[in-house]
């Protein structure tokens, strides 16, 4: 797009200038969260905003809305010491349709994410020699309707969209937990007896797992049997889930083939009945052509972690583990990269269930392809959203 950047002294912003869209980077000194939200709201309220979507929990605060003359603007902001670090990012589709609602989401996970240390992956060019894959549990609460926002009133003023602050150096993030000792990602069933797989930063340091089925009843408790943090995988035993269905896996797929993702992202937000998506696999090997990783261009957020990825025959070729962190990549680069995320492949699945003993099923690829309603139907049979406290 071409964005061109200015500095200030609260931040650094990006523009672009056939005017499509703006974001602003700001550190404000001496601002609370809750003081800054309510001024927030109570302006935009004032100045006849359409707010579509706001919350405000645990230290961290998001506001979408549309301005008057039709301009979307999407804020996040979290406490930071004594005062507050976030974004505000405005774009007109009038202008030209530029995305915004993705960028804002993706921005929205990847701020959460680091601004609650939740594991991540380095883009190109970051100082991190090996860069570590975060998995997914891709959630992050970030609106359907993302829009971003403006200055908050005297009490506590937010600067002008072109006003940013550069946040503190963030490392690719992998979507994971909700916000308060709780932390959710997916999982999916391997067998019928009841082994269900998720990524290893999803069960880390838990006390008490739990696995929602869409059996209708309450969740199952789950026992973590294995974890290989490695290759970020976990085994888990899920009680009372004898008889589940469950994924065959297959080994490979080729540049550009049809997959799919399911998963249960933004939790506390979105559909509690959880998320499927579309994409191709775009790359057969991972950041630093790490060849135990996919790249996938199917959209994922954090509550993904853990899920399935599937081809179009409904067999898992891979497990949902990473996404780019956009805020970063943004900063290094003047670049808002779009839908790289990873998985890990299931050779490495493989590997890590025979060292546990669970046999597999392999996929096939014979028959018709699923429509992708079926293959949504398949999917979410074999998954579960977990919790983790």
């Amino acid at each position: 797009m071409g964005l061109r950047s200015v500095a200030n002294k609260n931040g650094l912003s990006f523009h672009d200038p056939l005017g499509r869209l703006r974001v602003a980077y700001n550190y404000l000194p001496g601002v609370a969260v809750e003081a800054a939200y309510s001024d927030l709201l109570e302006k935009m309220r004032r100045d006849r905003f359409v707010v579509h979507y706001s919350v405000i929990k645990d230290g961290w605060f998001v506001i979408s809305a549309t301005t008057p003359n039709g301009e979307d603007e999407y804020v996040r902001y979290h406490q930071d010491g004594d005062g507050i670090l976030g974004f505000t990012l405005f774009w007109n589709n009038e202008r030209g349709n530029v995305s915004g609602e993705r960028i804002a989401i993706l921005m929205s996970a990847s701020l959460g994410s680091v601004m609650n240390g939740r594991p991540m992956i380095e883009p190109p060019g970051s100082s991190q020699s090996n860069p570590q894959v975060a998995a997914a549990p891709l959630h992050v609460p970030v609106p359907v309707q993302p829009a971003a926002r403006e200055a908050p009133s005297a009490a506590a003023p937010l600067p002008p969209p072109a006003a940013v602050s550069p946040p503190a150096p963030v490392p690719p993030v992998t979507p994971k937990a909700e916000e308060k000792g709780i932390s959710t990602g997916t999982g999916f069933f391997v067998d019928a007896k009841g082994n269900l797989i998720t990524n290893a930063h999803v069960v880390k340091d838990c006390k008490v797992v739990s696995v929602k089925l869409t059996d209708g009843k309450p969740a199952h408790k789950a026992r973590v049997v294995a974890t290989d943090t490695s290759n970020d995988l976990a085994l888990l035993a899920v009680e009372d889930a004898v008889g589940t269905k469950f994924a065959a896996l297959r080994m490979g797929t080729r540049l550009g083939e049809g997959i799919a993702v399911f998963g249960y992202p933004h939790a506390d937000i979105l559909a509690s009945s959880g998320n499927f998506t579309l994409g191709n696999v775009t790359a057969l090997s991972g950041l630093g052509d790490d060849s135990r990783y996919y790249q996938i261009s199917a959209p994922v957020q954090q509550g993904n972690s853990g899920g399935p990825l599937l081809d179009n025959y409904g067999n898992a070729v891979g497990v949902v583990a990473a996404k780019l962190n956009v805020l970063k990549m943004a900063m290094a680069s003047g670049d808002f990269a779009q839908n790289i995320n990873f998985a890990i492949k299931t050779t490495m699945l493989a590997t890590f269930l025979e060292a546990n003993q669970i046999s597999m099923q392999p996929g096939v690829t014979t028959g018709a392809k699923l429509d992708p309603a079926d293959l949504a139907d398949a999917a979410k049979g074999m998954s579960g959203f977990v919790v983790c406290q």
